[in-house]
């Protein structure tokens, strides 16, 4: 379902700790239809970089 690498696993972490269940809900949601679209439509992406919890993990990460 998602990419299994630290950065992504910590990412996963520090969502389902800081986030609200809807917005965590939407946060995978997204992700996951980006990613079935982009497969289904031969678009190449980084799954590391497609917004797995949007940029405000990134923030708190950061």
């Amino acid at each position: 379902m998602f990419p299994e690498t630290p950065a992504a696993a910590a990412a996963l972490s520090v969502a389902i700790r800081f986030y609200s269940p809807a917005l965590f809900n939407h946060c995978v949601r997204s992700y996951l239809w980006g990613a079935a679209y982009g497969t289904a439509h031969g678009i190449a992406f980084d799954k590391e970089d497609v917004d797995l919890v949007g940029v405000a993990t990134r923030r708190m990460i950061l």
